[in-house]
C-alpha cells in the first residue's frame, strides 16, 4: 500500500473558526480572514503562502501589483 499526501487537496491548513482547510481552499475562499495555530506555525504558514504567491506571480512594479489584484493572484496560485 503506497502512502501520499497532497498538499493540494488535503485539509492541513489551521484556519481560526474554520478548523483545518487545504490550500485549494485558502486561494478560493476569500472568507478566511486569520491562520489559526500558535505563534510559529502561523509564522511557517505565513512563508509558505508568501513562497507560493510569489512563485506565481511577481509584477514588476507596484502598479502592476494593484493592478492584478487578489483575485487573480489567487488564480495565478491554483494554477
Amino acid at each position: 500500500m503506497e502512502n501520499f499526501y497532497n498538499l493540494v487537496d488535503e485539509q492541513w491548513i489551521p484556519v481560526a473558526d474554520q478548523g483545518r482547510v487545504s490550500l485549494r481552499q485558502i486561494f478560493t475562499q476569500s472568507a478566511y480572514r486569520s491562520l489559526g495555530g500558535n505563534p510559529v506555525q502561523k509564522i511557517a504558514l505565513i512563508k509558505v503562502l508568501l513562497a507560493i504567491a510569489q512563485a506565481a506571480a511577481t509584477p514588476d512594479d507596484e502598479q502592476s501589483w494593484r493592478a492584478m489584484g487578489a483575485e487573480r493572484l489567487a488564480a495565478r496560485c491554483l494554477e
